[in-house]
């Protein structure tokens, strides 16, 4: 039988060689094992990929680490270098012959101690396998968390992404179309109809009043009184003396408040024996009488006309508050000269005479007066501006009235002469006339 010889195998470290041994068997078993595991890796990495929908980050780093780890495991498994005897078998040019088998070579020794060193390597191998499964495991576990977390940002991102252009470009007609249908569904709904009616600042005119002159009924719809509330606010102003404003306030859904402001009360005026309140728009309250707790703090007018009251309220409330509360009575002291001459009485003790026409200009000047002066005095305005004690100008009227009276005693004796001269005159030429007609 001819010897066939064996197949030429290429060792990784020393070239080709036709040595059959121990060692080379084991390292082509190793190299192939290590090839076939770093094909499953990668299928498995891939396939959880396509499952786990991994970023391109840690589809990177997984790889990188299986990589690493098989690079590992196959310088592992490599066995220790032979030894000085078989690097000079190989060396040797006589023993370049691929068919010849040296047979005393072969160490059954040697063979069994490389055995133990790979049974040894394999199972370090395994321990080793068994630590990156675990390590493999926890990195899976944190990239499933990861990964979720990436494809709900993704699902985010792809549905703005599909969603906000059309919302951009239907905004407008979906926001009219909601617009009307709430306008049309509030128009149907019971709620478009006036259901509380309330009012505020009245004090003198009841709720009841102001509602029945408003002229609102419960079934009037909001948008007809709102179109009408000018026209409505006017008829309660006129209808009640003392509403100075009437205006309507709408409270969502269908509530109407009326807020009344009223005319305050200004002064009183007394006219015979009854007096009456007059309101700060001069409008003298003749309906009822004024009681006294009405016109406590009140200036009083004497015997002044309802429009020279209207004239009086008209200049008093331009004063200041402080000029206001000394004013406590007033009455009508005309002269020759000036007809409106009127007397205010203050509750400092001083007096002030003044030009009703010239009271709202005059009577700011007063606080400046009243420092310079020790009351009681008269402060006379009628033509420029001075100050008398109370009897030295009482003395002055009592002087300008014996004058007054004297020259209309004068004026009179001189009409009764004039008249007696012209009855004399008469008679005399009456007689001249009789004689000359015998």
């Amino acid at each position: 039988m001819d010897y066939e010889p064996q197949k030429t195998v290429e060792h990784p470290n020393r070239g080709t060689s036709s040595r059959f041994s121990v060692t080379k068997f084991f390292n082509e078993n190793l190299e192939d094992d290590a090839v076939k595991k770093e094909d499953t890796a990668e299928v498995t990495r891939s396939e959880q990929n396509s499952e786990n929908d991994m970023s391109p980050e840690f589809e990177d780093f997984f790889e990188q680490i299986a990589t690493d780890h098989v690079s590992e495991k196959v310088d592992q498994d490599q066995f220790p270098e032979d030894t000085d005897e078989e690097r000079a078998l190989e060396s040797d040019p006589e023993n370049t012959d691929d068919h010849f088998i040296d047979e005393t070579y072969y160490d059954e020794t040697s063979d069994l101690n490389q055995n133990q060193d790979i049974e040894q390597t394999v199972e370090e191998n395994i321990e080793n396998d068994e630590a990156a499964s675990a390590a493999f495991d926890r990195f899976k576990s944190q990239n499933e968390a990861l990964s979720y977390e990436y494809k709900e940002e993704k699902k985010k991102v792809k549905r703005e992404s599909i969603y906000l252009p059309i919302l951009k470009k239907m905004w407008f007609p979906l926001g009219l179309s909601l617009i009307v249908f709430l306008i049309s569904a509030y128009f149907i709904l019971p709620v478009s109809k006036i259901g509380k009616f309330t009012v505020s600042g009245n004090v003198s005119e009841t709720s009841a009043q102001i509602a029945t002159a408003s002229g609102l009924k419960t079934g009037d719809t909001i948008y007809s009184i709102y179109k009408q509330q000018a026209t409505i606010n006017k008829k309660i102003e006129s209808q009640f003396s003392r509403v100075a404003n009437a205006k309507l306030i709408f409270h969502f859904p269908n509530r109407i408040e009326v807020m009344v402001t009223e005319h305050k009360n200004s002064v009183a005026l007394q006219q015979g024996k009854v007096t009456y309140l007059v309101l700060d728009n001069g409008y003298v309250v003749k309906s009822a009488a004024a009681t006294a707790d009405q016109i406590k703090n009140l200036p009083l007018l004497v015997d002044f006309t309802d429009e020279e009251a209207k004239t009086f309220v008209k200049a008093f409330e331009t004063l200041t508050p402080s000029m206001q509360n000394l004013i406590k009575k007033v009455t009508k002291t005309p002269t020759s000269a000036t007809k409106d001459f009127i007397a205010l009485q203050l509750s400092d003790g001083n007096q002030v005479r003044v030009a009703l026409s010239q009271m709202a200009v005059k009577l700011p000047y007063y606080p400046s007066i009243a420092k310079q002066i020790k009351a009681p005095q008269v402060v006379d305005m009628e033509a420029g501006i001075y100050a008398k004690s109370l009897s030295d100008y009482q003395a002055d009227l009592s002087k300008q009235a014996s004058a007054k009276s004297a020259s209309i005693s004068k004026a009179e004796a001189a009409t009764n002469s004039s008249a007696s001269s012209n009855s004399t005159s008469s008679s005399s030429t009456s007689s001249t006339v009789t004689s000359s007609s015998n």
